[in-house]
């Protein structure tokens, strides 16, 4: 993807630009195909590049190894739609976690970005450590692999949300939205009441 589309795309996404400014300035068929791509159903990588982009990092691109070409930084973003029953928590995952790689995670020191976007809007990202979510980790591999690793065996959807984070002293919030409030609907409770907490002292961009 060429720097110009995608720096072109974290401004529509983070709503330095508007929908009516792109197509005066870009041209309709570019607003067509930037909506369904950054709020495809099938694919985030769209939403992983702008994710990368606003903390800067490089993105590798790749669905194996970091999202980080020279750091070991991974993203998590994740997307709901209008008209969906599912809503932002901060939510992240891990699929097919083994005792190995878990262990790999945490002697890299491994960064997690979660990001969360409202049709391809992009919300907040937020900046935790794998090593605080090492102990919810491991027992989920205690439970499913108790011999440790073995072939064809995986904890398959190595989950989190807002509950299992939202004490962690490195919590970092690296980017809200100026008018997420107006969202509010597509937030769980909880976490949109933690947001709103911090919203009058973060560095948002309009």
């Amino acid at each position: 993807m060429k720097e110009e589309l995608l720096d072109l795309i974290v401004a529509y996404s983070k709503g330095d630009l508007s929908k009516d400014s792109i197509i005066e300035t870009h041209c309709g068929m570019m607003m067509d195909l930037l909506e369904l791509y950054i709020n495809d159903t099938n694919s985030s990588t769209l939403r992983e590049a702008i994710t990368c982009k606003v903390v800067g990092l490089e993105a590798t691109g790749k669905k194996l190894g970091y999202d980080s070409k020279f750091t070991n930084e991974e993203v998590k973003p994740r997307n709901v739609r209008t008209g969906v029953k599912k809503t932002l928590d901060a939510w992240g995952n891990y699929s097919d976690l083994t005792h190995r790689r878990h262990k790999k995670y945490i002697e890299d020191n491994v960064i997690i970005h979660i990001s969360g976007f409202v049709d391809g809007l992009l919300m907040y990202i937020i900046k935790i450590r794998y090593r605080d979510l090492a102990t919810y980790f491991q027992v989920m591999l205690d439970r499913d692999l108790p011999n440790g690793d073995e072939k064809n065996k995986y904890v398959r959807t190595a989950y989190f949300t807002f509950t299992n984070i939202k004490d962690m002293v490195t919590l970092e919030i690296e980017f809200l939205r100026n008018n997420f409030a107006e969202f509010e609907t597509f937030f769980q409770k909880d976490f949109f009441n933690y947001l709103s907490l911090y919203h009058a002292n973060i560095p948002t961009i309009f």
